[in-house]
Parts: C-alpha cells; structure tokens; sequence
C-alpha cells in the first residue's frame, strides 16, 4: 500500500466529524488508563522520530497504537472511548482492530497493519519499513494533535451537561496533556499524561469512563471549578454556535439569583445587566451581538480589532427580494473584566468598529446585543374599540384646515420620527422630538403660521434690548468660570434666538409658570434643563461613547415625548373643547420561537423551532 495513501488514512483518523464529542476527543489523544512511572511508549517512539532514530518494536508500542487508532476510528463513528478494548495480546489487538477498521469503512488502515503489524513483538527488532512509515507517520500526527490544542490561548473550560466544568491541561512541550473534571460540590478529578509518566485521581478506568465525584448530597445544579461559579473564571467558546441565537436556557435553579445579581452590579444600565445575566447563564465572557448590513466582506470569519470577532452568515433562504440586499453577520466581543465601565467600553467599542466598517464602504449598519434583561416597547398593538375611533376622527376633523395644518403635520412627522428612533438610538429620538416643537416656534416666530395663538412679532429695537439684557446675564454668570460656554450660548441661544423664540410658544400655548415651560428651559429640582441636553447634543458635548450620557437622554425622553404630545393637542383644541384622548388599551404577543421574547428556561425542549439561525426581524 502507498505511503501518500496511508498518510492520508491516518491524516483523516484526526479529523471529527462535525456533531462528535470535543470531550471523546480529548480523551481518545489523552488515553486515560490508569497511573504509571514508566515512560508513554508513543512518546518514546515519536522522540526517536525526532532524533532520527530508527523504531525499536516492543510490544507495549504496538498495543499502545492498535489502541490509538481503534479509539479514534470509534470517535469517527461517535462512539466512546474504551480505555481496553482488547486484552494484552498483540494478536488479539491486531484481530480486533483490523475488523474495526473495515466496519468503520478505513480499508487501507486495516490492510496497513493486517500486512505490517507482527503477531508478537521481540524487544529492540526493528520496524520493517512500512511498518516504520506507518508509526512515524501515526506518533507525528498525534503528538501534533495534542500540540494543536495550543492554538486556543488562555485557560480552557467547558460546560459539561451534568453541571461538571471539564479543563483541557497543555503546556508548550505536549501540548494537550490531561485534564481536569470540576463537580458541583467542590472536588475534581484529574488525570495527567507526560512522556515519563501517568497521573491521575478520581478516575475510573471503565467503559465508558467515569468519576469519583465525593459527596453525592453535596452536589449542586449549578456549574463550578472549585469555590468558584464558572463565570467568574470564565467558560471557553461562546453559547450559540456561529450564525445563531437561541433563547438562554439554565437547566438549575439560579437564574433568577443571577438576575438579581446582575440588576444589583449594573446599576440602571439595562444594557450592561442584560450582559451580565447572559454571562451568568453561560459562563462566557464575551458579548454576542448580530449585525445586518448591506456590505458582503469577502471572508466567512474576520476580527476588527483583537477582542472583536465576527462570522458572516449563509445566505437566507427567502425569495424576497430585500432578503438579498443585505447580510446578516454574528459576532462577539471579548471581555477581560465584568465590571459596568468595562462592558460599557466593550459596547462602545463594537459601536465604533461597525460605524467605521460603515463609513469605509460608503454603506449603514444595524446591529444589536443579542440579550437583554429589558425590552422596550415589546410587541405593543393598539386596539382602540369603536367607541375610541373619535380619537382619529378629532384628528381629521378638528385639526386646523388652514395652511398652518403643514406646520402641525410637520411636527408631528418629527415626533413619529422620534418614536421610531426610541428603541434603538435614544439621541436621534431626543433631537426628532425637541424639532417637533421648534419647527412649530420658529414658523410661528417668523411669521410663517398663525395656529391662533395671537402671536405678537418683536420690533427691531424690542429685540435688540431684549438680546442686550439676556447677553449680560449670561456674562456675569458665566464669562468668568467658563468664557467658552458664554460665547456659545449668547450666539445660539440669544443672537440665533432659537430658545428666545421656542419659549415664547411654549408659554402661550401653556401659560408662563407651567410646568412644562420650566422643564424645558429652567434647571428643576437639580435637573438639568431639556433645552440644555439638546444644546450640549446637537454641539457633541454627548457622545455615544459614554453611557452616562445615553441614560441622560433617555431618562428624559418620557418627559419630551409628553410634552410634544399635549403642544399639540393644546393647539388643536378649539375654547371650551376637550379632546377625545386615546387611553392606551394595547395587546402584547410573546412568541416562543423568538428568543428576544424568552428571557430564560430550563430546557430547550420547549421551543417548538428547531433552526434558530439569526433572523432579519429580530433585529427591529
């Protein structure tokens, strides 16, 4: 039999197969046994590989690489590690491996040793050639194997389904080395394999292998590596696999523990306990996000940066057209601490890659961190009854019929714009609702609409004199601290005159001292005035960057919202009218197969779906 066609059998031994255990795998290169202090005989054979040496047979080397290949021919076929599937004969080791191998379908391996392999080994005879091909090419695919597992930096970790945390052991002379099994109640088992000898503690040496767990009353349903829960150490990999995202699921009992936790540690920053409670659940550190944009990059896997990594989805398969305008791309962010500041800068940072990523090839970019612990809005529907359709109806009727209708109905596409914004960009909501209002004030201001509010137009010298005593007020209280700011304001506030102008409609439509007057342009009970906000907005005094200044807007986004509402309402209203008002009744839907809508369960079985590749509509 050829070498290039050996080598290739034995180069597809190493290869799993998509759905095979990363745990058999690891225990098939790790080969638990039981302990010795002689010497690993692949080990001593693969050295002489690497001194150019020629193999010395024994029988220890032979049975040790009928056992190799047998084990990982049975990983091919998803079938578990035997650490003894034959006896200690040669000759039964050889019988019994040649008919794996050609049940397993690997007829040039079992023609390899049923013609090379002895039926007993004499120590210190030399291999025959192909003999010697064979192990040479066998011991240097093994130990590159083990050598593999370097790649990965870091600690490895995994979840087992038993609430168990398996650690994958390398160092840089073996690579994979051993392993560690953490168990719920504090202990572990351990097993080590170098080339001078074999350790181990705890496990038991049976078909298939098993552990020595202590005591069994003491086992707990969450995950641990010692005193630890696994999140504090940090769990290898992420959740979903690459182009999914499932609803989180915690078989144990401690999620709504994590969820407390998580509120308690974040604050009232939703966005960074939505974090924390995925990570809790999961034990990985990262965050998932999903990204629909319509630039296609030429590359399935790429990373911006070296925390940011991302996958480029298949295709979806749909027949709408606007399904093929854009890509759908999962991707996840590396986290080395879970403090608040440090997820913040974790999420400002994926904001800032994306928007480049943007901005280089002229295109947009939606994207969204996959859990939250908090939905704004949800699946709200109205559903007004007959009786409420003289809600619409004062809308069509008692609305001006004027040309002063554009003005309103120019605000109002301003407010829907903000409503639309809310949920995912807090600062276009604010600015699209505060220009709901200006646009009015400054059409009514410069003569363009009447709305029957008596506007009364300033003379020249009236303003003048006013811009004068309002430019010195902002002098003596401000020129000396911070000269800047005074520039500033005296220009847009009183030589623009934009607030000048949008005060006096604010105070005619609600009257001078009203509430709403004084939250928009007076610092209340030691809030900041809205006017102020937008001001220190539109100027980039707030950035995405910082989250404090994400939850200033937001927290005042409610009161904006409000007050556009009523601005409109107070105008539209004729004397002695009272408007019909909507009073809110809406239904709400949660759908299972939509894993924005499940917080948490215990089990997947429940999800009638079964595909939970990324959606386009979860995104919205």
């Amino acid at each position: 039999m050829g070498n290039e066609s050996s080598k290739t059998s034995i180069e597809d031994l190493f290869v799993s197969p998509k759905d095979a255990s990363f745990y058999n795998y690891v225990l098939v290169l790790v080969r638990p046994k039981g302990v010795s202090r002689f010497a690993d005989p692949l080990w001593v054979a693969y050295s002489q590989f690497l001194r150019s040496e020629k193999f010395k047979l024994t029988e220890d080397l032979l049975i040790e690489t009928l056992s190799l290949v047998f084990n990982l021919s049975e990983h091919k076929a998803n079938r578990e590690y035997h650490p003894f599937p034959f006896g200690k004969s040669l000759s039964e080791g050889k019988r019994v491996t040649v008919a794996l191998l050609k049940k397993n379908g690997q007829e040039t391996l079992a023609q390899v040793i049923e013609e090379n392999f002895p039926e007993e080994a004499t120590y210190g005879l030399e291999a025959s050639a192909p003999l010697s091909d064979f192990l040479q090419e066998l011991t240097n695919r093994y130990f590159q194997a083990r050598l593999d597992f370097n790649k990965t930096p870091g600690r490895l970790l995994y979840k087992m389904p038993h609430f168990e945390v398996f650690e994958v052991l390398k160092d840089d002379t073996y690579g994979l080395y051993g392993f560690n099994m953490y168990f719920s109640n504090g202990s572990h088992a351990n097993y080590e394999r170098t080339g001078e000898r074999t350790t181990g503690i705890n496990v038991l040496t049976d078909y298939p292998i098993n552990y020595n767990v202590g005591l069994i009353d003491d086992l707990k349903r969450e995950w641990k590596v010692g005193t630890q829960r696994a999140y504090e150490v940090g769990i290898s990999g992420r959740y979903n696999d690459w182009g999914e995202w499932m609803p989180l699921v915690y078989p144990g009992d401690n999620h709504q523990m994590f969820l407390t936790e998580s509120e308690r540690i974040a604050g009232d920053d939703h966005q960074v306990a939505g974090i924390l409670f995925y990570i809790m659940c999961t034990g990985h550190r990262i965050i998932e996000f999903a990204v629909k944009t319509p630039i296609e990059l030429p590359n399935k896997y790429f990373s911006l940066g070296s925390r940011m990594h991302m996958y480029k989805c298949e295709p979806l398969d749909q027949t709408s057209h606007s399904a093929r305008d854009f890509h759908i791309y999962d991707g996840h962010y590396e986290l080395d601490d879970l403090d608040p500041k440090t997820i913040r800068n974790a999420i400002a940072s994926i904001n800032v890659g994306l928007n480049r990523m943007a901005f280089s090839y002229d295109s947009s970019v939606d994207w969204c961190i996959k859990y939250s612990i908090y939905k704004e809005g949800g699946h709200s529907k109205p559903t007004p009854t007959n009786e409420q359709l003289d809600v619409l109806n004062s809308m069509l009727v008692d609305f001006p019929d004027t040309e002063d209708a554009i003005v309103l109905d120019i605000c109002i596409d301003w407010f829907h714009r903000g409503e639309l914004a809310r949920r995912k960009n807090v600062f276009l909501a604010f600015l699209s609702y505060y220009i709901a209002l200006e646009s009015v004030a400054t059409a009514i201001a410069d003569g363009d609409a009447d709305l029957g509010l008596g506007y009364v137009k300033e003379t020249k010298a009236e303003r003048k004199t006013r811009v004068v005593s309002e430019i010195q007020k902002l002098h003596d209280e401000l020129y000396n601290s911070d000269p800047q700011k005074f520039i500033e304001r005296a220009y847009f506030e009183q030589v623009v005159g934009l607030k000048a102008k949008t005060r006096k409609v604010m105070e005619l439509v609600f009257g001078t001292d009203h509430a709403y007057v004084k939250t928009l342009f007076e610092k209340v009970d030691g809030k900041e005035s809205i006017y102020d906000l937008r001001g220190e907005l539109a100027h980039g005094g707030i950035t995405l960057l910082d989250s404090s200044h994400q939850k200033r807007i937001r927290e005042r986004l409610p009161e904006l919202a409000e007050i556009v509402r009523e601005f409109v309402r107070k105008i539209i209203v004729k004397p002695g009218q009272e408007l019909p008002r909507w009073t809110g009744g809406s239904t709400f839907s949660v759908f299972p197969s939509d894993p924005r809508d499940m917080m948490i369960s215990s089990d997947m079985r429940m999800y009638e779906r079964l595909d939970w590749k990324i959606k386009p509509e979860w995104f919205d």
